[in-house]
C-alpha cells in the first residue's frame, strides 16, 4: 500500500490531480490510499495517518504552505514531500525544506508525469524486481519478497502477501539481491535477511520455517547477515 496525501485549497485541482496520481501507480500494480486536505488546518491530521507522499501547495486559503512543511520535517523526516505552487517565485524558499520535487500548477499535467517518474524509480524500481507474465510485467517490492526457490526452469518466489512463479534463473537475480540484504544459502534459495532469525546448520526464519544452508555458502551467509543487522537494523 503506498498511502498519498494532498494538500491544496482548490478542489476541483485536487480532484484532477489526485485522478492522475492515482492511475499512474494503477498502471504500475501498486494498491494507493489517497487523502485530501482543503487547508493547513485539516492538513494537520496528517500525522494521524501512515502516509509515503504528500503534494503540499505553497500557499494555502489559511497558512503559508512552507510553515507546514518545516512541522512535517519535524515529524516526518523521511516522507517524499512534493510542492505545488502557482508562484514561480516560491521555488527559492522551497528547497529548504528538502522536497523530492516542485510543480508549478500552470504546467502540473506534465510536470507531474515526469515527477512521478523519478519518484517510482527512486522509491519502487530500485528497490523491485520485475517479472513478466503474459497479462503484463509485475514489479515485486523487494521487501516483501520472503524468499525466492529454483525448481527445474521456474523460480517460485514467496512473498509475505502471495506467491509467484516465473520461468527463470536465480542466477539472473543473485547479484542484485545480494547487494539488497539476500543470502544464497544453497543452490535453490535466495533469502531476504529481513526475514531470517539466525543461521546455523539450518536457516530459520522468523516465521519458525527452516531452509537448507550448505557448508560452503554459510561463511559467506553470516556475514550478509552481520551486515544487514549492523546496517539497517540498527539504526531502525
Amino acid at each position: 500500500m503506498w498511502n498519498i496525501a494532498i494538500c491544496d485549497s482548490d478542489k476541483k485541482f485536487a480532484k484532477q490531480f489526485g485522478e492522475q496520481v492515482v492511475r499512474f501507480y494503477r498502471e504500475k500494480n501498486l494498491e494507493v490510499e489517497l487523502k485530501y486536505f482543503e487547508n493547513g488546518k485539516d492538513f494537520s491530521k496528517v500525522t494521524e495517518y501512515p502516509v509515503n507522499l504528500i503534494f503540499l501547495n505553497t500557499r494555502l486559503s489559511d497558512v503559508n504552505g512552507y510553515s507546514l512543511a518545516a512541522q512535517l520535517r519535524r515529524s516526518r523526516p523521511n516522507v517524499f514531500l512534493v510542492f505545488l505552487s502557482d508562484y514561480d517565485e516560491d521555488v527559492y524558499e522551497a528547497f529548504s525544506y528538502r522536497p523530492f520535487q516542485y510543480i508549478r500548477k500552470a504546467e502540473w499535467s506534465e510536470e507531474l508525469v515526469k515527477v512521478l517518474k523519478e519518484l517510482w524509480y527512486e522509491e519502487h524500481q530500485k528497490s523491485a524486481i520485475r517479472i513478466q507474465r503474459k497479462r503484463g510485467d509485475l514489479m515485486i517490492p523487494v521487501e516483501n519478497i520472503i524468499y525466492m526457490e529454483s525448481k527445474g526452469h521456474y523460480i517460485h518466489i514467496h512473498c509475505n502477501t502471495e506467491d509467484y512463479q516465473v520461468r527463470d534463473k536465480l542466477s539472473n537475480y543473485e547479484d542484485r539481491l545480494k547487494s539488497l540484504y539476500f543470502v544464497h544459502t544453497s543452490k535453490s534459495f535466495l533469502i531476504n535477511c529481513a526475514y531470517i532469525e539466525s543461521i546455523g546448520v539450518a536457516v530459520l526464519l522468523k516465521n519458525g520455517k527452516e531452509m537448507t544452508c550448505s557448508k560452503s555458502r554459510r561463511q559467506e551467509a553470516e556475514k550478509i547477515l552481520q551486515k544487514y543487522l549492523e546496517e539497517i537494523v540498527y539504526f531502525i
